[in-house]
């Protein structure tokens, strides 16, 4: 199962996204917290989803994060909890930080 947000992307654009919060299992088979930015059209345009760090079994109250450099086309940034297989996750103090800009500045014009 999963449980997402979604949050708009307009002052996030062209900015590495970070998602925190504090993540308890009980008899996970497999959790993992995630973020994606979307299109217009739905289209996932970039993800981590932390599957190669899962976490398993039962577990207290632990900071994770997943980050995204969130692309100019990006109209919304979706982030949440998987549970793959069996057990629960939960989640709170959920935060969602924009960085600075990504990419090269170009010559001569300062980056915000």
């Amino acid at each position: 199962g999963t449980a997402t947000r979604a949050v708009g992307a307009d002052s996030r654009r062209g900015r590495r996204v970070t998602v925190g919060a504090m993540v308890k299992t009980r008899d996970a088979s497999a959790a993992t917290l995630w973020v994606r930015a979307d299109g217009s059209d739905s289209k996932t345009l970039a993800l981590q989803n932390n599957m190669e760090r899962t976490i398993v079994g039962t577990t207290e109250w632990t900071e994770q994060t997943a980050v995204v450099d969130v692309p100019p086309s990006a109209e919304r940034i979706s982030y949440g909890l998987l549970l793959m297989g069996r057990g629960s996750v939960s989640a709170r103090e959920i935060t969602v930080n924009a960085g600075p800009r990504t990419g090269a500045a170009m010559p001569g014009l300062p980056m915000p």
